[in-house]
């Protein structure tokens, strides 16, 4: 293989690298996002299993969902007093 193709692979490879740890922030970020929305919803519908028979219930959609990922049992708690408030 002559010097110049063996620099070209190289190149080529510092390059593959560089896009690949440029993309994986984006991606941990992502995954990290979507498993704070999932533990989220665990919670509300744990809520709405046991608050089924006080006859309280929370929305379980994305927002709600992503509100309490992010928040955790104070987010709960804030939800829960404005649809009391509110409905």
């Amino acid at each position: 293989m002559d010097p110049t193709a063996l620099l070209a692979v190289a190149v080529s490879l510092v390059g593959i690298y560089v896009v690949l740890r440029l993309l994986a922030l984006p991606f941990r970020l992502l995954v990290e996002f979507l498993g704070r929305v999932l533990l989220g919803a665990a919670l509300i519908w744990g809520f709405n299993v046991l608050g089924q028979k006080l006859g309280v219930r929370l929305p379980l959609n994305p927002i709600t969902a992503g509100i309490v990922g992010h928040l955790g049992v104070a987010g709960l708690a804030a939800l829960l007093s404005i649809t009391l408030v509110l409905f």
